[in-house]
Parts: C-alpha cells; structure tokens; sequence
C-alpha cells in the first residue's frame, strides 16, 4: 500500500536546509466514512511509478489519482486505545481486533 504524499527542500532565511513532507487526503469511502470525514488518498500499485516520477508535467493525469480508495478492498476493526499513547512499543497484538462487548443478559 502507497499513500499519495508531496516533498518539499527548502532552505529558510537562515540558510538552513529543511524537508517537509504532507500526506494527501481526500472525501472517505463507504468504510471510512463510519470512522472519519476523510482519509489518505492510497495509490493502487500501477499508479505509484505515475506518482513518483518526476517527469509527468500533466496536472490533470494526477489529480484522478485524488479519490477514495475502493471499500472493497479495505477492512476496518476496532483496536486497542493504547495505540493512541506515546511510547508505546511496536506490538504485532496492538492490531489484533477488540472483541466485541459482553451482552447482559437481563
């Protein structure tokens, strides 16, 4: 998987070199729009040598490339929200889908 993203060297008035770097997001598919009002834009594989080479002039050839990707290719499940800490070691389990509650019964 490849997110579509810009790269920028400057250098500031100081005469520092600085890179900067911005991931693209775009309007979320079907499957994100449960999650969040946008998402990355992810370039399918025959796009990415389109995306990266840095001979394509045409504007209009990437900016198609500027959708949501198809849902369903996509899965989504709920993880831990220790993710969300800083710190936290990388953990094949941290991905590993929350089981759902427990019903009461009543």
């Amino acid at each position: 998987m490849a997110m579509a993203g810009l790269w920028e060297s400057w250098h500031s008035e100081g005469g520092e070199s600085i890179e900067t770097c911005c991931i693209i997001t775009t309007g979320p598919n079907e499957l994100m729009k449960q999650i969040h009002d946008r998402m990355p834009v992810i370039l399918d594989l025959s796009q990415w040598e389109d995306w990266l080479y840095p001979g394509v002039k045409q504007a209009e050839h990437l900016l198609l490339m500027l959708k949501p990707h198809d849902d369903s290719v996509m899965q989504a499940w709920p993880v831990t929200r220790e993710l969300n800490r800083v710190g936290v070691r990388d953990d094949d389990g941290l991905l590993v889908p929350e089981p759902p509650p427990k019903m009461l019964d009543i």
